[in-house]
């Protein structure tokens, strides 16, 4: 097995920008929907760049595109949820990722049947994700083209899925973990 060696000062930031979105490609991820209210507009994003970063206190952190329709909606809101989604909420994901065609915030909460409330920390919340965790923002750090919001747990609702995964990401398509095997 041989490796290619990178010559990182000749390659240009088109060429590196491409290699990495490649390269990011191989990362099998879970697929979340971050949503959030500021008054009475509500918007999200389909996300795999969600993480946890703390268990005390309880952080999570999500990488926002700054160009992101849902970006300036989250930083004012200043909180949000992230429901993981379960391998069978496939249209809801590409609803909120932008690739159903459907541009209606009203419609994008409703694609698929989902069924969404309000948290009591005002964020919505999808009834049937495998898993909710509303966080309030405490830090909001931009780097490159995103920015990073980190956000103190104030509520996590389990669902019970006794059949079926998480949804993933890999390879430019959505799958399920039952699909891999």
């Amino acid at each position: 097995m041989t490796q290619d060696t990178i010559d990182f000062e000749s390659q240009s930031a088109r060429s590196m920008a491409d290699g990495f979105r490649m390269a990011m490609r191989q990362l099998a991820a879970s697929v979340s929907v971050v949503a959030a209210r500021s008054g009475s507009a509500r918007g999200g994003l389909t996300m795999t760049a969600v993480c946890s970063v703390s268990l005390d206190p309880p952080t999570m952190l999500i990488c926002v595109n700054q160009a992101s329709s849902s970006h300036d909606l989250i930083a004012d809101a200043r909180c949000f949820s992230v429901n993981i989604l379960n391998e069978n909420q496939r249209l809801i994901a590409e609803a909120f990722a932008g690739q159903a065609g459907i541009t209606d915030w009203d419609e994008r909460f409703a694609a698929g049947g989902a069924v969404w409330t309000d948290s009591a920390a005002g964020a919505p919340i999808l009834h049937d994700a495998r898993a909710n965790v509303i966080c309030r923002i405490r830090e909001a750090v931009k780097s490159g083209s995103h920015t990073i919001f980190f956000g103190d747990v104030v509520q996590v609702r389990m669902h019970d899925h006794e059949e079926g995964h998480a949804l993933l990401y890999s390879q430019g398509d959505y799958r399920g973990v039952s699909d891999l095997v």
